[in-house]
């Protein structure tokens, strides 16, 4: 949606954002076409102009966030893992980032053929459109059978003792009780399940455990049915399985929330939904109908992942500024944050290729990407969300917001004592080992530091909470296990 314009079921402007190939409505269609027939070469221009904005902001943005994070990760003295620091490569090299935006626009290219006029869209939805494809195709690249260790950008990992299981994706395998499956038409929901077999977690783990793997086998079985479907004979290659199955699961649902997120114009903040609540989950997948002159099978598939949180009390809005504090929005249990994408994955076959795996091209396209906020007051009005909308949110100063606040003060003062002790007590005695000789220097600042941070573990509440975030996230990348050097290492 534009800025300004209105969002269907008449919210406010920014509360929703949707990027689709679906065919508009006649009346706007009639408008887009009418508006190429007159503007001709201009409105060829706007169309071109609207792309590469998009794809250079988008990944100016990745590749500053790469840059950050590398410069934090210089400051603590931390290390990145080998996928992580070649995710940051793909922005910061400059031959590679220019493969993704070639990549990219040969993306917005295809979808322009296919969508015609309908594909004059808004820069923030072509943004998140362009990530979205982005993130599904380094799935896809990673999805290779054979793919050497230190090429790997994501920690994606398949399954290969198992012969049921065999090249699945292991985060599918662990959302299959977590989340509605619906493969071809087929439902496959592990919480009634659960709840029709009359087990009790607390009584019966072992049995309830047993449920879930069964689970996680119907799913594979069912996936494996769909994608067969597009062969006559044979099974139907590696890196499709791999494909489809790690893009039905919380891989392909982080894409999507990075998606969702590239829509949103610089400098709006990050909702997260808090105060209860339920989540919904829903994976699909179908095999597309071939076309009836057609003499082979389709071989193209339909996936859509959406996520729903509904009936919360409250959401947290983190401001990319870390040294903005987050703003807590109180709302009734009407509300809700919804994101979902649409995707065809294919798989076409190659002239003059013997082998049976590499004859086939598998590939992916993205088809919507949608990232709807709904916030409803306990008046019942819809509130604006912070940074999408001209309307300022009154800070409510009543008695029981400051009591929470202070509560929430000592909290992040209990945890940052909390975390210093703990790194007192273990981190430097590690260092004070593993620092003999060079790193004897770094102990000495390291020590001074902490002492440092334990003099200023009384300032504001919200200085105290944002040092103790983000020292935590950056301590849980340091502890992480390192990944697998290349040989030439």
């Amino acid at each position: 949606l534009l800025p300004g314009a209105a969002a269907p079921g008449g919210m406010p402007a920014g509360m929703a954002h949707e990027a689709a190939d679906a065919a508009p409505s006649s009346s706007s269609a009639a408008a887009a076409v009418l508006g190429l027939s007159r503007g001709g070469a201009e409105a060829e221009d706007e169309v071109a102009r609207r792309r590469e904005a998009a794809i250079e902001e988008f990944y100016r943005r990745m590749a500053e966030d790469a840059e950050q994070q590398r410069a934090k990760r210089s400051r603590f003295g931390f290390r990145a893992s080998l996928t992580k620091s070649n995710r940051e490569e793909l922005y910061l090299d400059p031959e590679l980032r220019r493969e993704v935006e070639e990549s990219s626009r040969a993306f917005l290219q295809r979808r322009r053929c296919h969508a015609g006029s309908a594909a004059l869209e808004s820069v923030d939805n072509l943004r998140g459109l362009v990530a979205m494809q982005h993130f599904a195709e380094l799935d896809l690249a990673d999805a290779q059978p054979g793919l050497a260790v230190d090429r790997r950008r994501s920690e994606d990992e398949y399954v290969l003792e198992s012969a049921s299981l065999r090249d699945v994706s292991q985060q599918m395998t662990l959302d299959a009780p977590r989340g509605l499956f619906i493969v071809d038409g087929e439902h496959l929901d592990f919480a009634a399940d659960l709840q029709a077999s009359g087990l009790d977690l607390e009584e019966s783990p072992l049995e309830v455990e047993r449920l879930k793997e069964a689970c996680a086998e119907r799913l594979a079985e069912a996936v494996k049915k769909s994608l067969q479907a597009g062969f006559e004979a044979g099974s139907p290659p590696r890196q499709l399985l791999r494909a489809a199955t790690a893009l039905l699961s919380q891989s392909g649902l982080a894409g999507a929330e990075l998606a969702a997120r590239a829509m949103l114009p610089q400098g709006a903040p990050s909702l997260i939904s808090g105060g209860g609540g339920e989540q919904d989950v829903r994976f699909e997948l179908w095999h597309e109908e071939a076309a009836a002159a057609a003499t082979e099978p389709s071989r193209g598939w339909r996936l859509r992942l959406s996520v729903r949180w509904h009936d919360f009390g409250a959401v947290s809005c983190i401001p990319e500024d870390p040294e903005v504090a987050p703003q807590i929005l109180e709302c009734s249990e009407g509300s809700s944050i919804e994101r979902s994408v649409d995707l065809r994955l294919q798989a076409a076959a190659l002239d003059g290729v013997d082998d049976e795996e590499a004859r086939w091209r598998v590939s992916v396209d993205v088809l919507t990407v949608r990232s709807e906020v709904n916030l409803v007051g306990a008046d019942g009005a819809r509130l604006p969300v912070p940074g999408l909308s001209s309307l300022s949110v009154v800070e409510s100063t009543s008695s029981e917001v400051e009591r929470k606040d202070q509560r929430v003060g000592r909290s992040a003062r209990v945890k940052a004592i909390a975390y210093s002790a703990a790194h007192l007590a273990i981190a430097m005695p590690l260092g004070l080992v593993a620092g003999i000789g060079a790193r004897c220097g770094r102990v000495v600042v390291a020590v001074a530091g902490q002492l440092a941070a334990w003099v200023g573990l009384w300032r504001s509440p919200r200085q105290t909470s944002d040092r103790f975030d983000e020292e935590r996230s950056f301590l849980e990348d340091a502890l992480a296990p390192p990944a697998a050097e290349p040989a030439e290492h």
